[in-house]
């Protein structure tokens, strides 16, 4: 018996390389692979592939976020292709996170004089790790004013965070 057979040649692999990945996240962002793009090369040949692994190398098991802490950490991407098995890195920067305080104001008051202390409030809720400890009026500590005049107000806000998150 006799017959004829196709051999199709696959070139082997040599590396990976990955294009298109995220790499800049804030504290609490988790690793994402959109528009990432893992590409296989070998033989002279190279095409996308997936089927691939990525494996997250964070400080501290148990999380699947960034903090501060994993800036300059690695993301391993890993590809097997026959018995070959390839892989690439990518480093991660981690910055530090904003709380968002779009919800939080603080309103003009204006008040006929009467010998009473007189101050602004937050309206809104501050996210959790947030608290106002006090106000400066033109620059001074005070949580309020009972003297005649006008006052440029801010608040003094605490983070209890301030490792991952900007003051």
């Amino acid at each position: 018996v006799t017959g004829n057979a196709t051999v199709v040649a696959v070139p082997p692999l040599d590396y990976i390389t990955i294009s298109g990945a995220k790499n800049v996240y804030k504290a609490f962002e988790s690793f994402t692979t959109s528009g990432m793009t893992v590409t296989a090369v070998g033989g002279g040949t190279s095409k996308v592939v997936t089927g691939y692994t990525v494996t997250i190398h964070y400080t501290s098991a148990g999380r699947n976020y960034f903090l501060v802490a994993d800036n300059g950490c690695k993301v391993t991407v890993t590809y097997t292709e026959g018995n070959v098995t390839k892989s690439a890195e990518i480093e991660i920067t981690v910055n530090k996170a904003d709380y968002d305080l779009s919800g939080v104001t603080f309103r003009d008051v204006t008040v006929t004089y009467d010998g009473q202390p007189h101050g602004i409030t937050v309206l809104g809720s501050l996210p959790q790790g947030v608290n106002v400890s006090g106000y400066t009026y033109d620059g001074s500590a005070g949580t309020s004013r009972t003297e005649a005049g006008s006052y440029t107000v801010a608040p003094v806000i605490n983070i209890d965070d301030t490792v991952n998150y900007n003051v």
